[in-house]
């Protein structure tokens, strides 16, 4: 069994349940994006301060 493997896999499937959480609250996506082959990352727009 490939050990490296398996935690990505457990990490996916956490961000997936993640998402799929924040949305049903807040009925926004979560601001993280994921990086292809990297991992994810913070992604929230700036606020403009008035």
């Amino acid at each position: 069994m490939n050990f490296l493997e398996y935690d990505r896999r457990r990490l996916d499937t956490q961000m997936y349940r993640l998402r799929r959480r924040v949305e049903e609250i807040s009925g926004r996506p979560l601001p993280v994006k994921t990086l292809r082959n990297s991992g994810y990352r913070f992604h929230a727009p700036a606020a403009l301060a008035p």
